[in-house]
């Protein structure tokens, strides 16, 4: 009899739970005849992108917050001429019509664009994701600044080309030919796609201004990409290549800025590089192995490997440069300075050479593992030539050494160069700063690299007066 009992008062409670929940669900899909959708933004701005390329897709949540059914007549993108997309609660579909959403319930739309095409050079594309729910029109407004450049991958479109004025984006690689010269000048900017690189044969030669540097860096925009190591490989300069130049520059977002192999023919500098700067590189800003380097008033900084290496051998002069290497943000486990007589294991080198180092008013230090940012690295018996003079260097290994520490090269060894912030990457010393007109000065280099006029008597260590 209780056994009766107990399963009639389990039937009586599972009844009576179903009668609520089919109550709870009729109220939930009473229609609302006067609420209106919740929605996450009223404003979708997408980072500035190149004509062609697909932007980062946007989320927009769209909620009903009333209690009761919503009926959406029509939600999407009116008109059916866009370059903007839509996915619709799992539709790809620009417009969804006669769509109910429960009270308390949701869904989300993604949002992308692509300009397929383009005829002026920059412009502001604005559309309107618009839904009708109730006789009443709630919109939300989609942005994207588009802008037009130039296309160009394997080859130039002729043996002197030039480019300025605008932006180029790099597909692939890029070569500039035996005999070819590409000259970058007046307000051009290049944007590389992953993985795409400048393999120079040629002759290269970038001319920017201090109002107006030649930019290289990757071809992503938004905002967390500006700093990104990684997103292209870089520029090349091989055996027949000659006579190149790197001013008013800035290169950035890399595997490596600049890498140089091999003496130039006539035995004249390969590359020469001023008032510019290199960061956020995978491996190195500038790499030189068994050829002919010049740099000054140049800033390479936050490589993941070194800022600077020499391989090889080879001849390199550095005058009024900060190299600096920063392991908050990258591994950095190796100097940021390095320059070697061979390449490969020191034990078993792959191949070597004779190193020549010419280094005046030059930074190099860093707060990374190494405590030698600066270093040089000798197992041949062949000449090393040097001239290491009114530099401030980080070293441990090489402090005693008489071609850095003897007092008539007026180095200074092992003590901060107080930069105003490397949090900021701002590189400019402080008043207090060991380096502050310490420096010797140079005949023909009187600007900083931002064009500040340099003290003719005693200038400052670094590439900022």
């Amino acid at each position: 009899m209780n056994n009766i009992k107990n399963i009639f008062s389990l039937f009586f409670t599972l009844f009576l739970v179903s009668i609520l929940t089919i109550s709870c669900r009729r109220d939930l899909d009473v229609k609302n005849t006067t609420g209106r959708l919740s929605l996450s933004a009223d404003t979708l701005v997408f980072d500035t992108l190149f004509t062609t390329y697909n932007s980062p897709t946007a989320r927009l949540y769209v909620r009903n917050r009333t209690n009761g059914r919503l009926d959406i007549d029509f939600m999407g993108i009116e008109n059916t001429n866009t370059d903007f997309s839509l996915i619709i609660d799992g539709i790809k579909s620009n417009q969804v019509k006669n769509y109910s959403l429960s009270a308390g319930d949701s869904l989300l739309i993604f949002a992308s664009y692509r300009a397929k095409t383009q005829t002026v050079q920059n412009y502001l594309a604005e559309e309107l994701i618009t839904f009708k729910v109730n006789g009443h029109v709630q919109q939300v407004v989609m942005k994207c600044f588009s802008v037009n450049g130039v296309m160009l991958y394997k080859s130039l479109p002729s043996s002197n080309y030039i480019m300025q004025d605008t932006a180029y984006i790099i597909r692939d690689t890029l070569s500039v030919g035996v005999g070819q010269t590409l000259t970058i000048t007046n307000k051009a900017r290049l944007y590389f796609d992953n993985g795409a690189a400048i393999l120079v044969r040629g002759t290269l030669k970038v001319q920017g201004t201090k109002e107006h540097p030649i930019t290289f860096q990757g071809v992503r925009l938004d905002d967390k990409y500006k700093a990104r190591a990684g997103q292209w490989s870089g520029i090349y300069f091989f055996t027949t290549a000659k006579d190149n130049d790197v001013h008013y520059a800035e290169i950035k977002n890399g595997y490596y800025g600049l890498y140089v192999a091999y003496p130039q023919a006539d035995n004249n500098v390969k590359l020469v590089v001023s008032h510019t700067k290199i960061h956020d590189m995978v491996i190195a800003g500038l790499t030189g192995a068994e050829t002919k380097i010049y740099a000054y008033n140049t800033l390479i900084y936050d490589c993941g490997q070194s800022a600077v290496q020499m391989l090889s051998g080879g001849t390199y002069q550095y005058d009024y440069c900060t190299f600096y290497g920063d392991a908050s943000k990258y591994t950095h486990d190796r100097p940021t300075f390095i320059a070697l007589d061979y390449f490969g294991d020191p034990r078993n080198p792959i191949t070597t050479g004779a190193l020549n180092l010419i280094m005046r008013n030059t930074i190099v230090h860093g707060n990374g593992k190494p405590e030698d940012e600066f270093f040089i690295g000798l197992v041949t018996d062949l000449p090393f030539g040097y001239n290491i003079t009114h530099c401030l260097l980080k070293t441990k290994n090489l402090a005693n050494q008489d071609f850095i520490s003897n007092p008539s090269h007026n180095n200074i060894i092992n003590q901060n160069p107080e930069f105003e912030s490397t949090t900021d990457k701002k590189f400019v010393v402080r008043e207090s700063s060991p380096a502050k007109n310490q420096a010797l000065p140079i005949s023909g280099i009187t600007l900083d690299i931002e064009d500040n006029a340099r003290s003719a008597v005693s200038p400052t260590i670094g590439a900022y007066e």
